[in-house]
C-alpha cells in the first residue's frame, strides 16, 4: 500500500509495481489527515487483510535562517514533519495491537536529527523528536510484539539531492561528496532500501529502538572530511572548510 498526497503518485508507483507482478495499491493521502489516513487503513484492510509494516517517510524541507523563521513557517515545519509521522503512527499502531499479531513501525529520520544543522533549525528539531519517539515507541509497544525503528539518511541519490548542484560553492559536485563522505559517494535508492528491509525483517526481530545511519560514514565522521590533497583534516577555526575551499 503507497500513499502520497500528490495526485496519481502513489498510483503510478503501485502500477510499476503491479507490472512486475506485485500486487500493490496507490492511494492518494494526506498522512496528517486522521479520517484519510483511517480510510486507507480500511481500504488496506479490505484488499491485503491485515497491516504487518508502517514505513513514515513523508517529510519537507527549507533552508531558513532561525531568526527568520515566524511562527507560521515553524508550525507549518513541524505539522508536516512530525505531524505526518505521529499521525499514521497513532492510526497503524492501534491497528496493530487490536490484531495481536505484532508488526514493524519503521521510521525515516536524518543525520540532521543528530547533529547541528544550521539553517535547518525546524526540520532538524522535527527529526530529532522523530528518534526520541521511536525509542519510547518500542518501549510502549514492546509489550504486543511490535519493533519501532528508525533509520537516518544523511545524502541518498534521490530528486532531493538537486540541493546540492553542480558547481555550487565553487566545487563540483562529485568533488565535493568524495571529500564530505568517507565511503567517497552517495548512496543509492537501493542500499538504503536494503537497510530498510533488514529493520523490517526477521534477521533483525531482536533489535528495536535503534536508529541506523545511512550515510557512507559522514555522521561517524563529524567534523572531519578530506583535505584536496584527500588526507583526513579536522576542520577547525583556523583552517577553512574543505569542502567549501
Amino acid at each position: 500500500m503507497l500513499l502520497d498526497r500528490k495526485q496519481g503518485k502513489a498510483a503510478a508507483v503501485a502500477k510499476s509495481l503491479e507490472d512486475e507482478g506485485y500486487e500493490a495499491l496507490g492511494l492518494e493521502t494526506d498522512v496528517r489527515d486522521t479520517p484519510q489516513v483511517e480510510q486507507a487503513l480500511q481500504a488496506t484492510l479490505d484488499r491485503f487483510g491485515q497491516v504487518d509494516i508502517l514505513v513514515n517517510n513523508a517529510a519537507g524541507v527549507r533552508q531558513t535562517p532561525f531568526i527568520k523563521l515566524d511562527t507560521d513557517k515553524w508550525r507549518r515545519q513541524i505539522e508536516t514533519n512530525f505531524g505526518a509521522l505521529f499521525t499514521p503512527t497513532e492510526v497503524i499502531s492501534r491497528e496493530m495491537v487490536r490484531a495481536g499479531r505484532g508488526g514493524n513501525i519503521l521510521n525515516i529520520t536524518s543525520i540532521e536529527g543528530l547533529r547541528a544543522a544550521p539553517l535547518f533549525a525546524a526540520y532538524a528539531a522535527c527529526k530529532a523528536g522523530m528518534v526520541s519517539l521511536t525509542r519510547t515507541l518500542a518501549i510502549e509497544l514492546s509489550d504486543h510484539d511490535i519493533r519501532v525503528n528508525c533509520l537516518a539518511p544523511d545524502i541518498i541519490d534521490t530528486p532531493g539531492i538537486n540541493f546540492f548542484s553542480e558547481g555550487q560553492q565553487g566545487f563540483t559536485t562529485n568533488e565535493a561528496f568524495e571529500r564530505y563522505i568517507p565511503l567517497k559517494r552517495v548512496g543509492t535508492p537501493e542500499e538504503f532500501a536494503s537497510a530498510a528491509i533488514f529493520l523490517c525483517s526477521k534477521m533483525a526481530s531482536y533489535i528495536t529502538g535503534v536508529t541506523l545511519s545511512v550515510d557512507g560514514g559522514t555522521f561517524a565522521a563529524s567534523g572531519w572530511s578530506r583535505s584536496p590533497s584527500r588526507e583526513w583534516t579536522l576542520v577547525h577555526p583556523h583552517s577553512a572548510p574543505a569542502v567549501a575551499e
